[in-house]
């Protein structure tokens, strides 16, 4: 696929997300009506792309409105067919699309969408911590579920270790909250233990959107070698999303601050571009940390990323020169942002050299 090729079917989901936006905002508010028809179920798994003649339906019935009316050559997980002719499809929450509206691949020549899970969310969630792999894995799992806090215990010889991870794992506004407070220390007996609370910086409602989203724009993505691929996102958003100046200085009505802002009105500070950045690696499969402290004295967030079995620095803001994409702080060695971060060991050199 070429770049205007590519451009263009951007563009063609950047419609498409804004049309989930507006679904999204109905399913939670208001109230589908849907007609009784009696069909069976058989369930598959495949990919298939969309036709021009792709509407997207609740039920299996041509005689109800569609909720929206779909693009070409875009990539949908069937998860199933019914027994009067249709695809059932998960495209964050179960929909249908009429047989004759998708095709296989060798009609569309487009890369394989891998199958999307839908984030499961809590409001507290409790860890037994033991290693600092465990601290960061717990960190993220916490994140990811949109937890309003989590209590974490462990033993007094790593306590400490594990506590000042997860403080440095909170000097910014990143992982989707915008602060996290560690209280109710407790240091006793061989057992130690303390809680973080979280307020973040997306809705419930957004974080649905915007992993759904990730998931439609993965596979255009998701080729060539892991170089490659980290290659592609970061200059993907470089190029697609742009810093909000007026957020970071605090001019009132500006608050684009989450990976949600990032795909939604194409505006964020750096918070916004760690998180984007990270979604994209978690859905491909790479390993990927937001890392958060000073660079040049200044507050900042950042990734760290694993290629090769060495982990980098990546800054997609930095790159971001809004009139264009920079390679400047792409995968950066220990130079840039310091030897380790949380617990992890940075190469020592940049990638290449």
């Amino acid at each position: 696929m070429n770049l205007l090729d590519r451009k263009n079917t951007i563009c063609q989901y950047h419609k498409l997300l804004m049309a989930i936006s507006m679904l999204l905002v109905f399913l939670f508010c208001g109230e589908i009506t849907t007609h009784a028809v009696e069909y069976t179920v058989s369930d598959v798994t495949m990919v298939l792309y969309t036709t021009d003649q792709a509407g997207l339906y609740t039920e299996p019935d041509l005689q109800a409105v569609p909720v929206m009316n779909l693009e070409a050559n875009l990539p949908m997980q069937v998860t199933g067919t019914t027994s009067n002719g249709w695809f059932r499809v998960d495209l964050n929450g179960v929909y249908y699309i009429p047989g004759y509206a998708l095709t296989d691949m060798t009609m569309v020549q487009q890369p394989v969408a891998a199958p999307y899970v839908a984030p499961v969310y809590a409001h507290q969630l409790t860890y037994r911590v033991n290693s600092i792999e465990e601290a960061q894995a717990a960190r993220e799992e916490a994140a990811t579920k949109h937890a309003g806090s989590i209590t974490v215990y462990t033993d007094t010889l790593t306590f400490y270790s594990i506590y000042d991870v997860f403080s440095e794992m909170m000097r910014s506004s990143v992982l989707n909250y915008g602060t996290a407070n560690i209280h109710s220390v407790y240091v006793r007996g061989g057992r130690g233990k303390f809680t973080i609370t979280y307020d973040y910086l997306s809705t419930v409602e957004e974080e649905v959107f915007t992993e759904a989203a990730v998931a439609m724009l993965v596979p255009y993505f998701n080729t060539g070698s892991t170089y490659d691929k980290v290659l592609q996102v970061h200059d993907y958003i470089c190029g697609d999303v742009n810093y909000s100046y007026e957020t970071a200085q605090g001019v009132a009505g500006f608050d684009f601050r989450s990976a949600y802002d990032a795909i939604n009105s194409k505006m964020t500070v750096c918070s916004g571009y760690a998180l984007f950045f990270q979604k994209f690696m978690d859905q491909m499969g790479i390993p990927c940390y937001i890392a958060a402290g000073k660079v040049n004295g200044v507050e900042h967030a950042w990734n760290i990323v694993n290629i090769d079995g060495q982990w980098y620095h990546i800054d997609c803001t930095n790159d971001d020169l809004g009139n264009g994409v920079a390679r400047d702080f792409f995968l950066r060695g220990s130079s840039y942002a310091g030897d380790t971060w949380g617990g992890i060991a940075i190469s020592k050199t940049d990638y290449g050299k």
